[in-house]
């Protein structure tokens, strides 16, 4: 046996060395081939991680926009003005903090006329915090979402607010207060007493809770996200009264509360995480199983606003995990699969080496060549695996675009043509991008790209683009070119959001600010501002224009004896009345009580008179029916016209005030007119 041994060895000792040989290089092959699927698994993961890092402080940068959009709003509300004035001198002259009886009862009055409003921004927005601070110790004014809780000292707490404070501008950003934790928008609030300049008040804050952030990140990625406090920094700023409420407070090996969380499995990767925590302040990324169920993980620290001294302590973290299974299963059947073919590839070659070992050396030299090709297909059908791969690993919830400038081609991903309502991708030119953009939007979308040009920094842009059905889509759009030839860009990429949702929401709170909530006619503020342009243009290009001002006689007694809700029904179909008699062109609008006001533009006094003649006939034919009442109702008005001699519009209103309450007091149900002779 040991002869038959020797005698193989040494009639083989070549095929053998050549089979080892073989064996080295494949099992080498297979090293390399997963070492290299494994780096692009791990730097895809990486690029994934950091999107997903973008794309959450690009929507906390969005909330941040609807939260000063919402302050801003409340906060050049006259009412809303008038009544914080007002509790703010009363707070100083009872002695500051919580004040006493008159600081308490304009509390009350702000809140009360903020109440259906606020209900209003949480059903609508769904807003949690909204709150009044004055600058006298950073003094909390009045909570709107906690009434109770009111007069205590924010100084050292809530930086934001004591920057805003500071320097009057508006700021925004991630911050714990007494009660929650949440994005908030501060602005500031003026006042204007009359006959003195304009004042500083204090600040107006509107918050809302992470909930609805995460909610919507979840299902635009498909992805758990989850946001955590820790209990160092919440037990510090919070009442405890209230620490409920900023989440799940976790046993002390996590030290931790769970501030918002999309999906509940968050608590199953805190008892056994698997992150390093001297990288608290770093993107961590990696892949981990729970439940059989493949995730790729992701943490990167939160920071709280701190002014212009950002900090680097976080005062949390966000989480985010999502479903790998199907990625980690097809890596893995990959895997198996190029190793079987490596294990088939290597038993065929060494066959073919055998056997060409035994040939001549010219049948060896063809057999080689069949070898090197047949090495060739293997590599191509690798690079073809790995091009799967990569497509596999390309995970992109926003639209994404490619613009080539050399050969004018335009690349939409699947989402653009879905997200404007395209069954199928077509091919595209730079051109069509241009022709589905809104033509009132265009010349600022070319303008932003030309400013990239020149000053090579990021682009962002808002505009319609127009949809498959015809209807126009709100789109944020993001580029940057990433190829250049000299000053000359080659290639640029980006990316389509729809923000539609959003866009309706802002022209909602527009039209709520301008608009009186009884009659749905214009308000008082957004008169005086049509007025003031009209005047302005009476002065430089002679328009005319006249202002016709009407009150509805004996508007208290009819109160008196019917109700208000009777008087509201009056003055509806009164405003309903008399908006049927007026042009596209004029304005009416309810200054206040039964008082109201109409801007007749390219309108002479005859004309205006005509008008008021119209109105006074058709309202002694209106029959109010309320209940088993009928209620009739006059209007006295008085009617004025523009002259070059007025400095502002103060002067019109005047005269159309003064001829009003001169039909009043000649009888009552009649039209005065503000001659020159009146002035």
């Amino acid at each position: 046996m040991q002869a038959f041994v020797s005698m193989f060895l040494r009639h083989n000792k070549y095929t053998i060395l050549a089979s080892f040989v073989l064996a080295m290089l494949f099992i080498g092959m297979a090293k390399l081939i997963e070492y290299r699927g494994d780096q692009q698994l791990r730097n895809q993961l990486k690029i994934e991680a950091q999107g997903f890092k973008n794309g959450f402080e690009l929507s906390q940068k969005d909330v941040e926009q609807q939260m000063l959009l919402v302050a801003r709003l409340l906060a050049e509300n006259t009412r809303v003005q008038t009544l914080f004035y007002q509790g703010s001198i009363a707070q100083q002259s009872e002695g500051g903090g919580a004040g006493d009886t008159e600081t308490a009862f304009w509390r009350s009055a702000l809140l009360q006329y903020l109440a259906p409003r606020w209900q209003l921004m949480q059903d609508e927005y769904g807003l949690r915090q909204l709150q009044f601070h004055l600058p006298t110790d950073v003094t909390s004014f009045l909570r709107v979402h906690n009434p109770s809780s009111y007069g205590d000292s924010l100084k050292g707490v809530r930086k934001v607010i004591e920057d805003v404070l500071q320097d009057q501008q508006a700021r925004s950003g991630f911050e714990t207060g007494r009660i929650y934790s949440g994005i908030r928008g501060v602005v500031p609030v003026w006042f204007t007493p009359p006959f003195q300049s304009k004042q500083f008040i204090g600040v107006l804050e509107a918050g809302i809770s992470l909930d609805q952030q995460l909610m919507r990140l979840d299902q635009q990625y498909d992805a758990g996200f989850a946001l955590l406090l820790r209990q160092e920094h919440v037990d510090e700023r919070v009442w405890q009264d209230y620490r409920d409420l900023n989440g799940v407070q976790l046993p002390a090996d996590c030290n931790c509360y769970i501030e918002s969380s999309s999906r509940d499995t968050i608590i199953d990767w805190l008892k056994d995480n698997p992150f390093s925590e001297n990288h608290n302040n770093k993107l961590q990324s990696t892949l981990s199983t729970l439940f059989d169920q493949s995730y790729h993980l992701i943490r990167f620290p939160l920071f709280e606003y701190q002014g212009p001294s950002e900090s680097n302590i976080p005062v949390g973290s966000v989480w985010i995990w999502q479903d790998k299974t199907e990625l980690v299963r097809s890596v893995h059947q990959n895997t198996l699969q190029t190793r079987l073919l490596l294990l088939l590839t290597y038993l065929i070659s060494l066959v073919l080496v055998i056997w060409l070992l035994s040939q001549t050396r010219l049948r060896l030299q063809n057999r080689i060549d069949q070898a090197l090709s047949l090495q060739a297909r293997t590599e191509e059908k690798l690079k073809a695996s790995e091009r799967r791969y990569q497509n596999a690993f390309s995970a992109v919830n926003d639209g994404l675009w490619e613009v080539n400038f050399v050969t004018g081609e335009l690349h939409w991903d699947r989402r653009c043509f879905e997200m404007l309502g395209y069954q199928e991708e077509k091919p595209l030119k730079v051109d069509d991008w241009y022709a589905h953009i809104h033509p009132d939007d265009l010349q600022q979308v070319q303008l932003q790209v030309q400013k990239h040009f020149e000053n090579h920094q990021p682009y962002r842009v808002e505009y319609r683009s127009l949809c498959a059905d015809g209807s126009w889509l709100w789109v944020e759009g993001r580029g940057k070119v990433t190829e250049w030839d000299g000053e000359k860009p080659i290639l640029m990429t980006g990316t389509a959001t729809d923000i539609s949702a959003r866009k309706h929401a802002e022209l909602e709170l527009r039209r709520l600010s301008i608009t009186d909530s009884l009659t749905g006619l214009y308000n008082r503020r957004y008169f005086f501002k049509r007025l003031t342009v009209s005047v302005m243009g009476f002065k430089r290009h002679h328009r005319p224009f006249c202002v016709v001002m009407l009150d509805i006689d004996h508007f208290k007694k009819i109160n008196d004896e019917y109700g208000h809700a009777a008087g509201d029904k009056v003055l509806c179909q009164v405003s309903t009345m008399m908006q049927e008699l007026l042009r596209e062109t004029d304005l009416l609008a309810r200054l206040g009580g039964e008082e109201f006001v109409m801007l007749l533009v390219d309108t002479d006094l005859q004309g205006a008179k005509e008008l008021a003649e119209r109105i006074k006939a058709n309202l002694a034919k209106l029959k109010v029916s309320y209940k088993e009442h009928s209620i009739s109702v006059t209007i006295s008005m008085g009617i004025t016209n523009a002259r070059l001699n007025d400095i502002n519009s103060d002067e019109v209103m005047f005269r159309a005030d003064h001829a009003m309450y001169q039909a009043k007091s000649e009888g009552r149900n009649r039209i005065v007119v503000s001659s020159v002779e009146d002035d």
